[in-house]
This record gives C-alpha cells, structure tokens and sequence, in this order.
C-alpha cells in the first residue's frame, strides 16, 4: 500500500486509518509534584502516557533494555493530573503521548506524536550496556530531549 500524502490522506477519509499528528508541544507550566508522581509507581523517572480507545483511560509506558514496559496505571493518579493539566483531554487517543523526562532536576514535558515515544525507546534499547545503561544511553536521552525541545511549540495550560 503506498504511504504518501495523498494516499494516507485518501484513506483517512474513507475511514480505514487515522493520519499521525505532527503536533510537539513542550508543556512549561505542567503540574506534577512528587507525591503524584510517585502514586503511578513507575520505577524509572521517564515515561509516556498514551489514551487508550479500547480501554477506559491511559496506559503508561516506560523504557528498560527489552523496549517499551507497560506500567500497572492506577487510575486515580491519572485523573488528578488531568485536572491540574486540563491540556491532557486534548491528546489524540492511540495516535499521541504525554512523554515526561524527570531525569534531572529540570523536569521536562511533551505532548507528541507516539512514534517519537517509540523512536526515544528505540534508541535507548539499541544502545544499552551493563546494568544501568551506560553513559551512551544517557548521551542519547539529552541529545533527544534537547532535540525535541528545540522543535516544540511552548505551551501553557
């Protein structure tokens, strides 16, 4: 099946698939403290939060050396940062991602299309070494987040 813009878009019409977003809004004023944060019990400072259809609510994903780990989402987390974030009911379901970076102590976070989530996991799995990743890995992490910084639209709640 040919991919170009006049065919996705032909088909997005008909109905049989959605055209991916190309939208990366870096959001400035996000609302997350530490307390909330850690109510989602993911093990890792990093991860992207995708509104599912074919479930009722969000999924969170985070990376480790095989890929992309599903995380046991409680859903009350999720509903409170909704409310402190009003900009997440804007996420395109399956097709867009709240990516939080909390790697460091400036605090990072995007709405962007899926497949950068994917292409982030990606880079991380093919470059991991030893237990903790290496220093490689961590070189990649920045250079995506500065990367993505640079191309994203700044926005407030």
């Amino acid at each position: 099946m040919c991919t170009c813009d006049m065919c996705m878009i032909m088909q997005a019409v008909k109905g049989n698939y959605k055209p991916l977003p190309q939208r990366s809004l870096e959001l400035t004023d996000f609302k997350l403290s530490d307390e909330l944060w850690s109510d989602f019990l993911i093990p890792v400072n990093m991860a992207f939060f995708v509104m599912k259809t074919n479930q009722s609510g969000a999924v969170a994903f985070y990376p480790a050396p095989t890929g992309a780990t599903e995380s046991k989402l409680k859903m009350e987390p999720w509903t409170e940062m909704q409310q402190l974030n009003p900009l997440l009911n804007d996420i395109v379901p399956d097709l867009e991602a709240l990516l939080i970076n909390r790697l460091d102590s400036t605090n990072k976070y995007f709405i962007v299309p899926i497949d950068s989530c994917y292409k982030l996991i990606g880079m991380i799995r093919t470059s991991w070494k030893g237990i903790h990743g290496g220093s490689e890995v961590t070189d990649i992490i920045n250079k995506f987040f500065v990367e993505l910084e640079n191309k994203s639209v700044k926005c407030r709640n």
